[in-house]
């Protein structure tokens, strides 16, 4: 119950004995800013989950690349690109 609502949808949740007006709902804005947030945050965590699986497991060498640079793709000839960097890059290493 409660006026409280589905903030992820932006629907009011009430219990079935109460009504709510339309004027009194309150409608969440999907706005692209703080979604942009979330990505960083996915991959923050998703690093750290691997960095403590790795000490877990004994994997004591393990380290994230420094001085990477994330690219969102978004044409085809870009990511042929960047697909051929990845597969061809790791030859040059010494």
């Amino acid at each position: 119950g409660g006026n409280c609502g589905d903030a992820m949808h932006g629907v009011p949740t009430i219990s079935p004995s109460k009504t709510i007006s339309p004027s009194k709902t309150t409608k969440t804005k999907n706005k692209f800013g703080p979604q942009s947030k979330k990505l960083a945050l996915i991959i923050r965590g998703f690093k750290s989950t691997i960095k403590s699986w790795c000490r877990e497991n004994n994997y004591l060498n393990f380290k994230w690349q420094p001085l990477f640079h994330d690219h969102i793709i978004r044409a085809q000839q870009s990511f042929e690109i960047i697909q051929k960097h990845i597969n061809e890059n790791p030859k040059k290493w010494k």
